[in-house]
């Protein structure tokens, strides 16, 4: 484990957290915000400014967006023991009272990490159950520089936030190699390499 990384075990599903450093948080906030300047009429969504289906990554907007997409990388490959390489990173800035509704973005081979550049709003996650009622989530309070992990499949939403300022959020989906592999070192190496 990382140090600094909470696990969450929710019904039997794992979500980690962590930070990032304020300051590679603050310039990749300066570099995201200059991007949507360039581009908020080349929106991914209707409702918001989101990269999504614009961009594949965010590794091109900048050297501290960059580092964050490494950073991400390489902490899903120590926790899951199985090399990931990222199949989309996006970021989302939302003014206030929009939402997105419930949704998950993948399967048993995908996990989905969230960079959140504030401390606005929350995510809600949901018991995959479906023999159990899915109308209480557990929430997961944004803040500053925190990152969260969860699988692919899990269905989570963001919710509306009250406050005038924009909520900065960068999701990412990870592919992951189907074996596992004890040998997290070699794997961290041959990311370095490729990088």
């Amino acid at each position: 484990m990382i140090d600094g990384m909470t696990h969450h075990q929710l019904f039997t599903t794992s979500l980690y957290e962590y930070f990032v450093d304020e300051h590679i948080i603050d310039n990749s906030r300066t570099e995201l915000v200059d991007h949507y300047t360039k581009n908020k009429n080349n929106s991914g969504v209707s409702w918001y400014y989101s990269s999504y289906n614009v961009d594949i990554t965010t590794e091109g907007f900048g050297p501290f967006t960059s580092m964050i997409n490494r950073l991400v990388t390489n902490h899903v490959t120590q926790v899951f023991r199985r090399r990931a390489t990222i199949d989309m990173s996006f970021f989302n800035y939302v003014q206030k009272g929009c939402t997105h509704s419930k949704h998950n973005h993948g399967d048993k081979d995908m996990i989905c990490a969230i960079v959140y550049y504030d401390d606005i709003g929350h995510t809600n996650f949901y018991d995959p159950r479906p023999q159990v009622f899915n109308f209480t989530p557990t929430s997961i309070k944004a803040e500053k520089g925190k990152v969260v992990l969860f699988p692919g499949w899990l269905e989570h939403e963001m919710p509306p936030h009250n406050t005038e300022r924009y909520r900065l959020t960068m999701p990412f989906n990870f592919n992951m190699q189907k074996q596992e592999n004890t040998n997290v070192q070699e794997i961290l190496t041959a990311l370095s390499d490729t990088s």
